[in-house]
């Protein structure tokens, strides 16, 4: 990860692009387990939501969907959110598989969302686009 900084803000350029997800998973850590929410995730870490407090540098072992399984160490932690890398990259089938699931959002939510999981505008209801510019 690298910064560029600017006048007016910091710009953040990732290794690989994170992907939204909402998926419980167990992890293990020092023999200690814990449950966490999966927040985002990329091919080389991501990101979770947990009660359990880590260090800097902690090793943890985590399953998802009752066998996929990845470990990593914790870069950092912000109240109840830990940075996670992992040791390996994760094959991209993976991650797509761990992603944000459009269809359970649109169950939940009457919402239209893009592909990362951002709501989209509301349109106009008798919006139809023109086919030809005028």
């Amino acid at each position: 990860m690298q910064a560029i900084r600017s006048p007016s803000k910091t710009i953040v350029v990732r290794a690989f692009d994170r992907v939204r997800s909402d998926r419980l998973l167990e992890g293990r850590s020092f023999g200690r387990q814990f449950n966490a929410r999966l927040c985002d995730i990329s091919k080389g870490g991501c990101k979770l939501q947990t009660s359990q407090r880590f260090d800097t540098g902690v090793y943890v072992n985590l399953k998802v969907d009752g066998g996929i399984r990845f470990s990593g160490t914790v870069v950092w932690q912000k109240e109840r959110f830990v940075g996670i890398k992992f040791d390996q990259i994760l094959h991209e089938a993976v991650v797509h598989f761990l992603s944000f699931s459009v269809e359970a959002h649109r169950a939940s939510s009457p919402n239209m969302i893009d592909r990362f999981g951002r709501s989209l505008p509301k349109l106009k209801r008798n919006y139809r686009p023109s086919l030809c510019p005028v």
